[in-house]
């Protein structure tokens, strides 16, 4: 499944931020002891932030909200529209016809939307995190 890829994704990154810590450790002066305390300030927040994306791509939106959301997609047009009839009778038919349109597109589009914003990572919507654009360019090796 999709999780089990996340889950070892994740790993290969704390592996990553393990070796780049054993790096950074102070020894014999090679790095100040300030610039390794700052770099293993980073790294702690790297790892919180690792752990937090983890978690909303494996939680996600509660089955519940969604299951809400969709049986409002099929049941309310059969009491919205009866209720629209009954209520706007002497105005004319195609109000009646558009409100209901507008009402299950409305319900629609926040399904969709619930779908997207789920994943912040499917490079599907406009508003997706572009992961292209934090990748390191391997420097030029020097001369």
């Amino acid at each position: 499944m999709n999780d089990a890829v996340g889950c070892t994704d994740i790993r290969n990154d704390h592996s990553t931020v393990v070796n780049v810590y054993a790096v950074s450790a102070p020894r014999e002066g090679a790095v100040s002891s300030s610039a390794s305390l700052k770099l293993g300030r980073f790294i702690q927040d790297i790892q919180e932030s690792i752990e937090c994306l983890n978690g909303i791509k494996i939680h996600g939106t509660p089955i519940s909200l969604r299951a809400y959301l969709l049986l409002s997609l099929y049941i309310l047009p059969f009491i919205f529209t009866p209720n629209l009839v009954y209520n706007l009778h002497d105005d004319p038919r195609w109000l009646i016809y558009l409100l209901s349109a507008i009402n299950g597109f409305v319900l629609m589009f926040l399904y969709n939307l619930q779908a997207l914003l789920e994943n912040p990572f499917g490079q599907m919507g406009l508003d997706d995190i572009k992961l292209s654009e934090f990748e390191f360019a391997d420097p030029a090796p020097s001369p």
